[in-house]
């Protein structure tokens, strides 16, 4: 609906096996990120969702050894 999804996870309890209500979604592009984030209606299945964005930042580290 928003743009290609790279990654997406649903959190369980441990114990009981249950979803705990939440996940995360990436996005492999941040303009589809974008446009998920603007969407006026947050509806996933039957509930209303929230969203926090967050970014990734890749790092690479060089030594001069």
């Amino acid at each position: 609906m928003h743009g290609e999804i790279e990654e997406g996870s649903v959190i369980y309890d441990k114990a009981t096996g249950k979803s705990r209500g939440y996940g995360f979604i990436t996005y492999k592009h941040m303009e589809s990120a974008q446009s998920a984030l603007g969407a006026p209606s947050k509806l996933i299945d039957v509930r209303i969702s929230s969203f926090l964005s967050c970014y990734r930042h890749d790092i690479s580290f060089i030594s001069n050894r």
